[in-house]
């Protein structure tokens, strides 16, 4: 037996799965969908498909609801992030990460509650691999010291993220990677 199992999901709705399988001898495959349509088509219509490419999962951690959309409308451009997932303030973070297992955190610093400080020293402690970057109005000294203290790889300016985030993410899981 040979086929496909293809997962679509989206921070808020619904999970959908997807399983395709190619019986051994048969000249269709049979798509099982949640509708169960049974519909067949032949398997020399098939096309192989391209390789799969290594998707990086990722939580957004912020508590202005339009900066997490920018930043999400900005990382949905590339094919090698998937974002599993958002949080408001630090408790939800923790939640969130224990939920999700996302590879890479993305946390802002000044939130309600427990700061990104805080909620990135708790990650790190329970979740060691998970890469933390931090984000934040106020990337003075003090606070890179502090976020690097708690565990995460760098901190960067909120404007600096547009441009820098995706690079600092692979970098991030390549040097993660690198010391395994």
């Amino acid at each position: 037996m040979a086929g496909s199992l293809d997962i679509q999901e989206a921070p808020g709705e619904e999970t959908l799965g997807i399983l395709s399988l190619l019986f051994e001898g048969s000249t269709k495959k049979r798509v099982l969908s949640p509708e169960m349509s049974g519909e067949e088509a032949p398997a020399s219509s098939i096309q192989p498909s391209k390789p799969a490419v290594r998707k990086i999962r990722v939580l957004l951690v912020d508590d202005h609801v339009m900066v997490r959309q920018g930043l999400r409308t900005m990382l949905d451009t590339y094919p090698d992030i998937k974002l599993v997932g958002e949080a408001a303030n630090g408790e939800e973070a923790v939640r969130r990460v224990e939920q999700r297992r996302p590879e890479v955190v993305v946390m802002d610093i000044n939130m309600p509650g427990i700061n990104g400080i805080e909620a990135t020293k708790q990650i790190k402690l329970r979740y060691p691999d998970t890469v933390i970057i931090g984000i934040s109005v106020n990337a003075a000294k003090d606070n890179q010291e502090a976020m690097i203290r708690a565990g995460a790889v760098q901190l960067l300016t909120k404007e600096a993220a547009i441009e820098d985030l995706h690079d600092a993410i692979l970098l991030a899981v390549k040097t993660r990677e690198m010391t395994r």
